[in-house]
């Protein structure tokens, strides 16, 4: 194998006030075996001190580079910092998050020795006094496996932050950098893999947690079964249904789908317990006009016909929970 030090790898942070955190999270990247690296460190119109940190740590390593900008969401974030890469591949470390002081070494030798496009590890889900450790097999995942992976398996899981790209990879068709959307606030990390794993002919595993993810109360990428009815969380069935059209293989595009109108489905109910009726009635429309989607009857979408008339005509909520959770 050849000497993958002359190898250059881009690590893209989004920092949105997270001071608290902000030190440990860059003191693991800098901290990397691997030294061949450049941090941009993108500070997202933070109000909290992490701007004057993130300009310190310019200071503390050359191979540091910061950038600021007007808050417009960890996407947007992203897409600045792709922007500004020179690496041949490409990694991304939320601001609030820490990485094994390995990790770069080994996503990097792990692609090159598979002749990857992506390769991935597993993490640690750290919830207040919860640590859960994610590990994937240690396998090639290749062709339609790839985005069959990214609909079903946690280990590959719908996050940016435990993969190592090739730049080629996240490139459209003219070259230009496909981007994160900028109207979703939930979900637009598993959307924009949705596109750019198309690009991937494999994507090989490093069976080692080596990302650690740390789960805050208020973090857009919380994870979890939680269902809300704010505007920023609903921003998800946008992307749930965007992946369904993005993925090209018709048993995975399924499999999202059922997950985007269960979604939705969930999404009602809880605007039913909540007593917000338009919403309701939207959402019911919206299951009504893409089961279409989904493509053929079953027992799913019998029970969701079901939840749907009742949510119309105003069941008991618990008669509509029970139908939920069949």
């Amino acid at each position: 194998m050849k000497d993958i030090s002359r190898e250059k790898i881009s690590i893209i942070v989004p920092i949105y006030n997270i001071r608290d955190l902000l030190d440990e999270a860059v003191q693991s990247i800098v901290s990397q075996t691997y030294e061949n690296i450049e941090i941009i460190l993108v500070d997202d119109g933070s109000s909290d001190g992490s701007r004057t940190a993130c300009d310190s740590w310019t200071l503390r390593d050359s191979r540091i580079r910061c950038i600021h900008q007007k808050n417009a969401g960890a996407g947007m974030a992203r897409n600045a910092g792709l922007y500004l890469s020179s690496g041949e591949y490409i990694l991304f470390v939320d601001g609030d998050d820490e990485i094994a002081p390995d990790l770069c070494e080994k996503l990097l030798s792990e692609l090159l020795k598979e002749r990857a496009d992506v390769s991935y590890c597993g993490f640690l889900n750290i919830f207040r006094d919860k640590t859960v450790e994610i590990i994937p097999d240690d396998k090639v995942l290749k062709g339609r496996e790839i985005p069959y992976a990214l609909v079903t398996e946690i280990s590959f899981f719908t996050a940016v932050w435990n993969k190592l790209f090739r730049r080629e990879v996240l490139l459209d068709s003219e070259g230009r950098f496909i981007e994160f959307s900028s109207d979703i606030s939930v979900g637009e990390d598993g959307l924009w893999l949705s596109k750019v794993l198309k690009n991937a002919e494999k994507a090989a595993a490093v069976p080692q947690a080596l990302y650690y993810w740390r789960r805050r109360e208020n973090s857009a990428t919380q994870g979890g079964a939680v269902i809300r009815t704010d505007d920023a969380y609903l921003t998800v069935l946008k992307a749930y249904r965007e992946m369904t059209l993005e993925i090209d293989d018709k048993p995975t595009a399924k499999i999202m789908c059922k997950k985007y109108l269960g979604t939705c489905r969930d999404c009602m109910v809880q605007a039913y317990r909540e007593k917000k009726p338009e919403l309701k009635k939207a959402l019911a429309e919206r299951i009504r006009a893409d089961k279409r989607l989904y493509g053929g009857a079953d027992l799913f979408t019998l029970k969701l016909d079901l939840c749907v008339l009742l949510a119309e005509v105003n069941a008991p909520l618990g008669v509509m929970e029970k139908i939920q959770k069949m």
